[in-house]
């Protein structure tokens, strides 16, 4: 496998001799600068984006599982401070009519 600079040199100076300097050069030039098993594909390519969209597709449920926590969240707090503020009336309420009584 030629793989590496000195890889190359080696099948550039064997050739040289058989093909000439410029006949020789671009056969070599042709070849993958790193290894073949190290070269990505289009299956690599195509499995990294399948990855890449099921984590979108979970970031996107979680963005709305934390949506929906934060509405019930604030019902919950919504109906408490409702409630804090009819009790606080009535209590108001009931200390005017006492003062007006007395």
């Amino acid at each position: 496998m030629v793989g590496s600079a000195a890889a190359r040199d080696r099948l550039y100076r064997k050739l040289e001799p058989l093909l000439g300097p410029d006949d020789a050069a671009y056969p070599v030039s042709q070849l993958a600068p790193v290894p073949w098993d190290q070269l990505v594909t289009k299956a690599d390519l195509r499995a990294e984006l399948a990855e890449l969209r099921a984590e979108m597709v979970t970031k996107r449920d979680l963005a709305e599982q934390l949506r929906l926590h934060v509405d019930a969240r604030l019902d919950s707090n919504t109906r408490a401070t409702l409630m804090w503020s009819v009790a606080m009336n009535a209590t108001m309420l009931g200390a005017v009519i006492a003062a007006i009584r007395l």
